[in-house]
C-alpha cells in the first residue's frame, strides 16, 4: 500500500512514454485552465495531446511540410483530412457569424488537395491567428488525418502532386485502404456484442454491420448526416452527453430542429414523452435521439427499455452511445437502432490509438430496405481508419475483458469509499456520481451481460465524478490527488479532469445551463486505471485531506 506518485512531467502522456499518446498530463487546476485559455507558455511544453484537439505530432508535421512545398503564406496554420466534404463545412465554420472576433474572411481559406503515396489529402490553410474560428470543424466530425497515417506519409513529401481543388467542387477522394485488420476488428467488436446476451435471440449482428471510423466523434458525426437523410426531423440529445457531441448535433441542426432534455429521470423521460406526442399531433417528425449509457460525467443511467418503447410507438431512431458501459458489461443493442462507441476507451485502453464504431441492429425497423439505415450507410461509407491505427486498437483490446474487470471493480470500490467520507457532516464532499451509488444504477445493472468463465462479474464502468462544497476544496483535492490530470478515460492509469471548468468554465451562458442537470464547475471527473486498489485508495485519501483542510460543508 502507498500513495501514487505520477511519472510524468506537464505536457507530457501518461506512461509509457509514445508519441502517440493521447493523453496531457496537466498537473493542477491551474495548469488545466491556462491550457484552456491557449497560454502560450502552456502550449509550448506540451509532448503529447488528444489528437481530436488539434493537429499535432507527425500530423501537424505534415501539414506545414506540405504547406511549404505549396507556397502557404507564413503564419498559417492547416488542418488535412482524406474526406473532401471537410472543405465545405470547414468553411462553414470559419465563416459564421458565431465565431465573433476570429470570424475568417473567405479570403482568409486557402484549400488544396496534394496526392501522396497513393493517398489523396484536402488541406484548409488558415492564418494561424483565427485558428480558433475553424478549431470546432477538426475537434466535432473526428475525421481529421490520424498520426500514425500521416507518419506513414512524411517520408513520401517529396513526390507529393498537387491536384487542382476548389472546396464548392473538389477532385474524388482516394479515401483510405483497408486491410484484413479491418475485418478481424469488426468480427471482434461483433463477437462483443454476441458475447453473454441477455437474450441471443434479439442479437443478429454480423460484421457487416459494424462500421469502424476514425474516432467516436466521427461515428457520431456520421450517424446525424445519414439520419437526417434517412429521416428529416429534429435532432434529439438526452441527459447530460460528451460536450462535443452536444455542439456537433446543437451546431448541424440548429435552434429550430434541435431538442435537449436534460434530466433522463421518470419526470425527465415524462417531458420527453409529453413532446412528442405534441410534434406528432403537429405534423413533426423526429428524426433521432441520442442517450449516453452511462451519461459523461454525471454517470446517469436512462430507462432504455421505455425509450425503446417510445421509439418504437413514434418511429425515430434511437442511438446509443455505451462507450462508458462499455460492450464488455451492458446488452444495450436489443435496446436500440444504432450502437456508437469511442473504442478509443476502454476497448483500446492504453491511450495510444483512436477509433470509433457504429453498429446497426438488424432487427431494428430503420434497418432494411432500399432506403433504410443499412443501405444508407453501405452507399455512403468509406475507410478513414488507417490500418496501423487498427492493428493497434486489435492488439491493445486483446485483454479488453480482464482490463475492464479489474477497472470496473477499482471504480466501484472507489465509489463506495467516496461515499462513505461524503457521509461525515464536515466533508468536503457533497455526492458522488457513479452508477453503483446513484438512483438510476438499476438502469445500468438490468442490462448487464450474463456471467461467463471468461468474464464472471459484469461491473460497472471506471468513471466517475466527485461534486465539492465549494470551488477552493475542489482545487485543493484535484491539486493533491496523485493521478494522471488530463482529458481522457478508460486508459490503465488513472486520470482526473477538472471537467466543468475546464470546457464550460469561460462561458458564463453555458456553465448556468449545464449546473442546472448537475454538471458543476465544483467538480473532478475520475477514470479509474489498473493501479492497485489500496494505492487507489490511500492516493485519494490524501486528496480528501488537502480538501478538507480548505473547509468542508460547515464552511459553505
Amino acid at each position: 500500500m502507498a500513495v501514487l506518485h505520477p511519472e510524468s512531467t506537464l505536457g507530457q502522456c501518461i506512461p509509457p512514454f509514445t508519441k502517440y499518446g493521447i493523453t496531457t498530463y496537466l498537473p493542477t487546476w491551474e495548469a488545466a485552465l491556462r491550457l484552456r485559455d491557449g497560454d502560450p507558455a502552456i502550449a509550448s511544453k506540451l509532448q503529447n495531446i488528444y489528437p481530436r484537439l488539434m493537429p499535432f505530432g507527425d500530423t501537424r508535421v505534415l501539414i506545414d511540410t506540405l504547406g511549404n512545398k505549396l507556397g502557404i503564406p507564413d503564419g498559417s496554420a492547416g488542418y488535412a483530412f482524406t474526406s473532401p466534404q471537410m472543405l465545405a463545412l470547414t468553411r462553414k465554420y470559419g465563416l459564421s457569424e458565431k465565431r465573433d472576433e476570429y470570424r475568417l474572411l473567405p479570403e482568409d481559406l486557402i484549400f488544396k488537395c496534394v496526392e501522396i503515396d497513393g493517398i489523396r489529402l484536402f488541406l484548409v490553410y488558415f492564418p494561424r491567428v483565427k485558428v480558433k474560428g475553424v478549431s470546432d470543424a477538426w475537434q466535432e466530425p473526428g475525421i481529421g488525418l490520424p498520426m500514425r497515417l500521416a507518419e506513414s506519409l512524411l517520408p513520401h513529401v517529396d513526390s507529393a502532386s498537387e491536384i487542382e481543388c476548389n472546396w464548392e467542387n473538389p477532385p474524388a477522394p482516394s479515401y483510405v485502404p483497408e486491410g484484413p485488420s479491418h475485418e478481424r476488428l469488426r468480427e471482434r467488436i461483433c463477437g462483443l456484442l454476441h458475447r453473454a446476451a441477455i437474450d441471443p435471440e434479439k442479437i443478429k449482428v454480423t460484421s457487416r454491420d459494424v462500421y469502424l471510423y476514425p474516432t467516436g466523434m466521427a461515428a457520431i458525426y456520421y450517424l446525424d448526416r445519414l439520419a437526417a437523410r434517412y429521416r428529416p426531423g429534429s435532432v434529439v440529445v438526452l441527459g447530460s452527453v460528451f460536450h462535443n457531441t452536444f455542439h456537433l448535433l446543437r451546431n448541424r441542426a440548429g435552434p429550430s430542429e434541435f431538442k435537449h432534455f436534460p434530466h433522463v429521470d421518470t419526470s425527465g423521460l415524462d417531458s420527453f414523452e409529453t413532446w412528442l406526442r405534441e410534434e406528432t399531433d403537429a405534423g413533426r417528425d423526429v428524426s433521432y435521439a441520442i442517450v449516453e449509457f452511462p451519461s459523461n460525467p454525471i454517470l446517469v443511467s436512462a430507462d432504455l427499455h421505455r425509450l425503446h418503447a417510445l421509439s418504437r410507438k413514434y418511429n425515430f431512431i434511437l442511438a446509443v452511445d455505451d462507450t462508458i458501459g462499455s460492450f464488455a458489461n451492458v446488452d444495450v443493442l436489443p435496446t436500440c437502432d444504432v450502437l456508437v462507441t469511442s473504442i478509443t476507451k476502454t476497448f483500446s485502453g492504453y491511450a495510444d490509438v483512436m477509433g470509433g464504431s457504429t453498429v446497426l441492429n438488424p432487427l431494428s425497423p430503420h434497418y432494411s430496405g432500399d432506403g433504410g439505415l443499412r443501405a444508407l450507410y453501405d452507399a455512403e461509407f468509406h475507410n478513414e481508419v488507417f490500418t496501423g491505427d487498427v492493428d493497434t486498437l486489435l492488439a491493445n483490446s486483446e485483454d479488453y475483458l480482464s482490463r475492464s474487470a479489474k477497472l470496473g471493480q477499482n471504480a466501484t470500490l472507489l465509489a463506495a469509499h467516496l461515499q462513505t467520507a461524503s457521509l461525515s457532516p464536515s466533508s468536503p464532499i457533497l455526492r458522488v456520481h457513479h452508477p453503483s451509488v446513484v438512483p438510476s444504477g438499476g438502469n445500468y445493472t438490468s442490462l448487464y451481460r450474463r456471467p461467463t468463465p471468461e468474464y464472471p462479474s459484469p461491473t460497472y464502468p471506471c468513471l466517475l465524478s466527485v461534486d465539492f462544497a465549494s470551488l477552493e476544496a475542489t482545487r485543493a483535492f484535484y491539486d493533491a490527488l496523485a493521478f494522471y490530470p488530463g482529458p481522457h478515460l478508460g486508459a490503465h492509469k488513472s486520470l482526473s479532469l477538472c471537467y466543468g471548468a475546464l470546457l464550460f468554465g469561460k462561458d458564463e451562458e453555458e456553465k448556468r445551463y449545464q449546473a442546472g442537470f448537475g454538471v458543476f464547475q465544483e467538480a473532478v471527473r475520475i477514470s479509474v486505471g489498473l493501479e492497485e486498489w489500496e494505492d487507489l485508495r490511500d492516493t485519494v485519501d490524501v486528496a480528501i485531506k488537502a480538501a478538507a483542510e480548505v473547509g468542508g460543508r460547515t464552511g459553505v
